[in-house]
């Protein structure tokens, strides 16, 4: 690392001379930082296949990002893209993708939904660009 940067070693290692694997936190490798984070929820009416938020970033690349998202029905957010387990077309599904100027989160079933369901999402979106 050199003689600049910043570093936290694990409780019982001398910061100067810890390894990498002894580090809470280095300097040394790239991290991610937030261009922005928010929230938003879509709703698809009975019978209904699909409802999509779109956010604009204004980055003019595709961003690294990270989803979270939980339908009206359940009470913990999930990792977005997300199907569930018992796999039904009957079921919410959850997506997620970017491009150079948005990011899209859709809630969409494969039938027309049961009952009105909303959505709500999570989005945290990254200055890093994915290559």
């Amino acid at each position: 690392m050199g003689d600049y940067g910043e570093k936290i070693s694990r409780s019982g290692f001398d910061v100067k001379t810890a390894t990498d694997k002894q580090l809470v936190l280095t300097s040394k490798f790239k991290t991610f930082t937030i261009s922005s984070s928010g929230s938003g929820n879509v709703t698809v009416l009975f019978w209904n296949c699909r409802e999509r938020l779109e956010i604009t970033h204004g980055l003019g690349y595709v961003p690294a990002y990270a989803v979270y998202g939980k339908v009206s029905t359940e009470t913990e957010y999930k990792k977005v893209p997300y199907t569930p387990a018992k796999y039904d077309i009957s079921y919410p599904f959850l997506y997620c993708w970017a491009d150079s100027t948005k990011v899209y989160m859709e809630l969409q079933y494969g039938i027309g939904a049961p009952a009105d369901t909303t959505a709500n999402f999570k989005y945290y979106i990254f200055n890093n660009q994915i290559e």
